[in-house]
């Protein structure tokens, strides 16, 4: 196992834990996943809590499906069979613009729930 192989398991598991964030978020009402939260948000402090809730769950849902994909794919071309690099480097690369799309949001919402 290679260091690329380390990063995708944990591209699968981020994806995962969005997903269950997602879960969590939906059945209890209450916010979840405080990985996706910058150190400087305390997650107890927001003023609407379903407002956000509403917010994020779709954005959560893009970022874990394309991370348990961007994992999976990498995987997939690293034990089962080739994969163009062109399409796997694709993948990774769409992964990181969402995440910086992500972050951005992230950052501009601060002020409206927070």
């Amino acid at each position: 196992m290679n260091v690329w192989s380390i990063i995708d398991y944990v591209l699968v598991g981020l994806g995962i834990y969005a997903l269950y964030s997602v879960f969590q978020m939906k059945v209890t009402g209450e916010l979840y996943g405080k990985m996706f939260f910058s150190v400087h948000t305390p997650i107890e402090r927001c003023k609407d809590k379903a407002g956000f809730i509403e917010f994020i769950i779709p954005k959560l849902i893009i970022i874990g499906i394309l991370a348990i994909s961007t994992g999976g794919i990498s995987l997939v071309s690293t034990y089962v069979v080739q994969i163009p690099g062109m399409i796997v480097s694709g993948v990774g690369l769409v992964l990181v613009g969402v995440l910086l799309w992500f972050n951005r949001q992230m950052k501009a919402v601060q002020k409206k729930y927070w």
